[in-house]
């Protein structure tokens, strides 16, 4: 506890105050196409990092409008980022229909892994365990199929995987399982370089090992890890 404690009054607040001055930047005159689209994507990315929840639906929306058309590669980062911030409003029937629009847009290899670990983890957040498992024994399949030129690549792609598969497991009642699976992609995620490790799924495998151990009865250790997750946001973001 007394490290946690540490953790907690030990943030870089640096990352918040860059997030804040971007998030609060004004519209410039005249701005449009390509770069009002860049603009409402950043602007939007840094609301959405220190609450800002109305801007950051908002400008993703908008950015998801002047996007259609475009470019694969373009639409795919707004639609995907938008899926995030349709979350955060509770809007799960459009955070369905963008994660399944970027999981169409992403391509096939290690990037295409992961955003359809992604899908199939929302396929079971909403309750459609038939589709989620559908989705993600066919994106296992496929990810055992290939071959990565880098370790790090493998890694991120293997415990999306696994996140996904521990979230059906939850949605279907395998408290137990859906820990351990959530504990092999905290594993693998941390694994990984620290330039490259992915601390949002970090976190959010924290709070849903929370949510198993809960439903365990095992309070105390779900109150370690709920904590740990509060601590892992802090360390990125500060408190503000």
């Amino acid at each position: 506890m007394d490290a946690f404690c540490w953790q907690q009054t030990n943030v870089d607040l640096s990352g918040i105050k860059k997030a804040r001055a971007v998030a609060n930047k004004k519209r410039p005159k005249g701005l449009k196409g390509g770069d009002l689209v860049e603009f409402l994507f950043e602007r939007g990315i840094a609301a959405g990092k220190i609450g800002m929840a109305k801007r950051y639906l908002a400008d993703l929306r908008e950015a998801e409008t002047l996007t259609r058309g475009d470019s694969d590669e373009e639409r795919r980062e707004v639609v995907w980022e938008l899926a995030s911030a349709e979350a955060r409003a509770g809007s799960l029937k459009n955070v369905l229909k963008f994660r399944t629009e970027g999981a169409a847009l992403s391509g096939r290899g290690g990037r295409w892994v992961g955003y359809n670990a992604t899908l199939a983890s929302m396929q079971a957040i909403i309750g459609d365990l038939a589709a989620a498992e559908k989705t993600i024994d066919e994106t296992e399949k496929y990810f055992l199929s290939l071959s990565f030129r880098l370790a790090e690549q493998r890694i991120g792609s293997s415990a999306r995987v696994l996140r996904s598969k521990a979230l059906i497991a939850f949605r279907k009642g395998n408290y137990k399982e859906s820990e351990s699976l959530h504990r092999e992609s905290i594993a693998e995620f941390e694994g990984r370089t620290f330039q490259s490790r992915d601390f949002s799924n970090v976190s959010h495998s924290r709070l849903s090992i929370a949510k198993s151990l809960i439903k365990q009865g095992r309070l105390v250790e779900a109150e370690i890890e709920a904590r740990r997750a509060l601590f892992d946001v802090l360390d990125r973001f500060g408190r503000y």
